[in-house]
């Protein structure tokens, strides 16, 4: 199958998605532009606003030759962000689309994905480890600096309410090796 009647066929299933769930137009929600050289990166995301919870996303990758690899996820959370690097320095390009659950503690996960032969492969990501989840209610914020991906969170104390962390912010630093990726460092600023 080409991937441009892939492309075909996705858009038709996203039309159709968006009549089954009642979506007024087919606009994207999110979309974004990257440009990591020799790629241009399209990230948009599709769903019912104000659930924000029934979303689907998608990754487009371009070469100067067209559609080179394209990615569909979901359902998932409402996406919020996206980014692009080379954490692991073997010149494939990985893609990073961030998403948060609606709600109170808007429960930030991180889908990543990495340019391979004309594909876009899953890296999987980590759960947060059960050694750094004590005061965690959620209210991710994820980055890159220096090449290594970071995850901040509030702390929270036992007698916060939800809206007003007092512990301080949580600052885990993630280094990919291998297509994996391992905790380098953890800061707890108060």
């Amino acid at each position: 199958m080409t991937t441009n009647f892939r492309y075909l066929i996705l858009s038709l299933w996203l039309a159709s998605f968006s009549t089954v769930f009642g979506i007024e137009s087919p606009e994207p929600n999110y979309r974004k532009k990257h440009i990591e050289k020799p790629f241009i990166v399209h990230v948009q995301s599709w769903g019912v606003e104000k659930a924000m919870s029934v979303v689907y996303f998608q990754i487009m990758i371009y070469s100067d030759k067209g559609l080179l690899a394209m990615k569909s996820e979901g359902p998932v959370d409402g996406v919020i962000n996206s980014f692009t690097g080379d954490l692991d320095d073997d010149g494939n390009i990985e893609t990073y689309v961030i998403t948060q659950s609606a709600g109170s503690g808007g429960y930030g996960r991180i889908y990543a994905f990495e340019i391979n032969k004309n594909q876009l492969e899953r890296i999987d990501f980590v759960e947060l480890p059960s050694e750094y989840r004590s005061g965690y209610l959620g209210h991710d914020y994820f980055n890159i600096e220096n090449n290594r991906l970071i995850r901040e969170f509030p702390i929270y104390k036992e007698s916060d309410p939800n809206a007003l962390p007092s512990g301080g912010t949580r600052r885990i630093i993630y280094k990919l090796i291998d297509d994996s990726f391992v905790v380098e460092e953890v800061e707890n600023v108060l």
